[in-house]
């Protein structure tokens, strides 16, 4: 009897440990299933979030290429000022904004008195350095943010001045014609008896309603008078644009 029950012992191990074995092989094959699974899925992971994140600085790349070529594209090269474009831009959201607000916008065209002959007496590259000086004056003369210098073309700058009356216009464009003067930049060329550099400048101002074409024309008049009075002076469009 005790050898039959040691048997039955022995024979109940072996049974025992062949139905767990039976169970426990597929439950550890699961088990490194789901491991597998698991580190595959991590690593799938891993690489969209590298991916995502690569994705995230070709895009941030991306923007700064555009506003870098947007910037250029609204940029004088040589100067540093606005350009044309830019210039027509600002005019009109400043118009657009003053019909709003019913608040004045002033224009203010000036040119380098005898420029072609300074150009042709020193040089363009001469030329080049004359008006990259003056725009480095102009671009600091305006105290607000709201008011955009530009170069307009050639030898020729704009000043567009929101929320500014004809009164207020004019005595920026004083202290502009006195600071290039006092700079005394040379020009043996030029007709006047200093021999320096000056500036013509021509006025206008809007109100409620006024167009850009209308306006640019206005000031454009009063820099050809300013020019055929004897140039290095300011005239101003007095007749306000409706």
């Amino acid at each position: 009897m005790v050898v039959a029950v040691g048997l039955d012992k022995s024979v109940l191990k072996r049974q025992w440990l062949k139905n767990n074995i039976a169970i426990l092989f597929p439950n550890i094959l699961l088990l490194l299933t789901v491991v597998l699974l698991g580190r595959l899925m991590l690593k799938q992971f891993r690489k969209t979030l590298e991916h995502r994140q690569e994705l995230l600085l070709a895009r941030d790349e991306l923007t700064r290429a555009n506003l870098t070529l947007r910037d250029l594209a609204l940029i004088d090269g040589l100067t540093g000022l606005g350009n044309r474009r830019q210039f027509d831009i600002c005019l009109e959201q400043s118009l657009a904004r003053a019909s709003l607000t019913g608040e004045p916008v002033s224009l203010i065209m000036c040119d380098i008195d005898f420029f072609k002959s300074y150009n042709d007496s020193r040089g363009h590259v001469a030329g080049d350095e004359c008006l990259k000086r003056v725009a480095d004056i102009l671009k600091y003369l305006p105290r607000r943010s709201t008011d955009i210098v530009a170069r307009y073309g050639g030898e020729e700058f704009a000043l567009i001045l929101p929320a500014t009356d004809i009164e207020a216009a004019e005595q920026l464009a004083q202290r502009i014609l006195a600071t290039i003067r006092q700079a005394a930049l040379p020009h043996h060329a030029s007709l006047l008896p200093e021999k320096i550099i000056t500036l013509s400048a021509g006025i206008s101002t809007s109100i409620t309603g006024s167009d850009a074409l209308t306006l640019k024309q206005s000031a454009d008049a009063a820099l050809y008078t300013a020019k055929r009075s004897g140039r290095n002076c300011i005239v101003s469009a007095w007749d306000r644009i409706s």
